[in-house]
């Protein structure tokens, strides 16, 4: 945090623990209102929801989701869902999508422009 602090010049928060547990909610509610929230949580349907509708109103200008490309497969556990939460914010909201390939595994971020 302190190289993104000294180097970039950005303000940045961190706070470690469940996505979903309300102390977490309440401590990045009182840190907030944020620039950019990036939303990397447990890759379930509705983990990733539920991290959409608590921090995604706490951004300012974007909200970025990890792993929006469907995979089978992911490090050994069933697929992820964030492609689902994904195709339904991308079908009202602003949005720009990054995706590569790599060792023939697609990979992808989304943006919501705010």
């Amino acid at each position: 945090m302190e190289d993104l602090k000294s180097k970039l010049k950005v303000d940045a928060k961190l706070i470690i623990g469940n996505s979903t547990n309300q102390d977490v909610i309440a401590k990045a509610r009182k840190l907030g209102p944020y620039d950019v929230v990036f939303i990397d949580g447990d890759g379930t349907y509705d983990g990733v929801l539920r991290d959409w509708y608590n921090y995604g109103p706490m951004a300012k200008k974007l909200v970025v989701f990890h792993n929006i490309i469907n995979t089978a497969v992911y490090d050994g556990r069933p697929g992820l869902e964030v492609s689902k939460v994904w195709d339904k914010i991308k079908s009202t909201e602003s949005t720009i999508e990054f995706a590569e390939t790599w060792a023939y595994d697609k990979k992808g971020i989304g943006v919501v422009v705010l």
